[in-house]
């Protein structure tokens, strides 16, 4: 697996899934769809409210182990889009992971 530099677990963009009656009533997601189009999908089927407690949290990541998808955001400071965000953690490849910004100033 991919880590943060502190050590979190970073996944791809998709969810493992959801079967029906597990995250709300009366609907279910396949595994593969990105985690935000899964949420989308449930909130429109389901015959009872979503328990978003499933997806992400403040921070971005979610569930047992303790793991990110898309955005990491208490690992960088994400209300500055002024400034390019710190190095998050180094991909498979040696590439480094970064927050959602590049910065503007420069």
């Amino acid at each position: 697996f991919v880590k943060t530099l502190t050590g979190t677990n970073i996944y791809g963009p998709f969810e493992a899934g959801f079967a029906d009656g597990f995250a709300c009533t009366g609907g279910s997601c396949a595994a593969g769809l990105d985690v935000q189009l899964c949420l989308a999908k449930l909130q429109y089927e389901c015959s009872t409210t979503v328990n978003t407690q499933l997806f992400h949290d403040v921070c971005g990541g979610h569930a047992s182990p303790y793991h990110y998808h898309t955005d990491f955001l208490c690992d960088y400071n994400s209300t500055d889009s002024t400034q390019h965000s710190t190095l998050i953690g180094v991909a498979l490849d040696g590439y480094g992971i970064y927050g959602r910004y590049e910065g503007s100033n420069g």
